[in-house]
């Protein structure tokens, strides 16, 4: 199954950390939920499709339907989970890609370090 749009980046930097942090458990946890509430959520329009049938208009030409409210109630709440979840999950790539390259400054500047004490000149 290919990933939903919400775990793509439009900044390449930031999926190429997604891509070198994919195996990560976090990662792998919050593109399960972002994953299952994209399901829930197409699964319950589906469903409420397929009942159209069974709901009751009334004389004004308003639906009648306690089940109608039940799936838009269901389908807000996977909304929110989805939100929640694309906000935890890009939040936790951004902060993966801050420690790398704060990683990397770090090794640049011991290294830089060692070049100036040896004097390394290539």
């Amino acid at each position: 199954m290919p990933l939903p749009h919400e775990v793509n980046f439009y900044n390449s930097e930031r999926q190429d950390e997604f891509m070198r942090s994919k195996h990560d458990t976090q990662v792998r946890i919050l593109v399960a939920k972002i994953v299952y509430a994209k399901q829930q959520i197409s699964w319950l329009e589906r469903l409420a499709l397929e009942k159209s049938s069974d709901l009751v208009v009334d004389e004004q030409g308003e639906l009648v339907s306690v089940l109608l409210g039940d799936y838009k109630a269901c389908k807000n709440w996977y909304e929110h989970y989805l939100t929640e979840n694309v906000t935890m999950f890009h939040e936790l790539v951004e902060n993966k890609l801050a420690d790398r390259v704060k990683k990397e400054k770090q090794k640049n500047l011991r290294e830089n370090i060692v070049r100036e004490t040896l004097s390394i000149t290539g």
